[in-house]
Formats: C-alpha cells, structure tokens, sequence
C-alpha cells in the first residue's frame, strides 16, 4: 500500500515479521533510497490512508493477539517522522 504527498511517497514495508512505514522522494538527493521512518512493530499494519491535506497519515497495526487498531502520525509535528 502506499499515499502520495507533495514531498514524495509513503508505503509499508514487510520486514522481519515486522511493518516498516517508509518513505520515498520523487526526485533528487536520496530519491533511490527509501527512508525507514519508523518500525510500526510486531503483527501486521495496512490500510495506509493520507488526509486530504496531506498533513495527517493513519495506518492500522494488529497482530494475532490483538484486533486492529488505529496509528495516526501528524506528519507537520511528528519530529520521529523527520519529514518536513
């Protein structure tokens, strides 16, 4: 899966059992290598979703002992993010 922003492209990465959020610029420096922007842990994470502003992105994270549940980044505060 993956959402589109001004900046580049979000997407989710399978890796080692665990999700990955990533993201990857269009053009220019560092556009050939994705960043790994956080490790969204254990289980298994979809349904990435961007706001219609491209400001907020929410993803849903479950594993087999636990139902789904919301993960939302502020992707203008989020300072773990690093995307400005």
């Amino acid at each position: 899966e993956a959402a589109w922003t001004r900046e580049g492209l979000f997407f989710l990465d399978d890796f080692e059992g665990s999700t990955r959020l990533c993201f990857q610029k269009p053009s220019g420096p560092g556009a050939r290598d994705p960043q790994v922007m956080t490790l969204l842990g254990e289980g298994v994470a979809h349904s990435l979703s961007l706001d219609a502003a491209g400001r907020r992105l929410a993803v849903l994270r479950e594993d087999t002992t636990r139902p789904a549940d919301v993960v939302a980044f502020d992707l203008e505060r989020d300072e773990a993010l690093g995307i400005k």
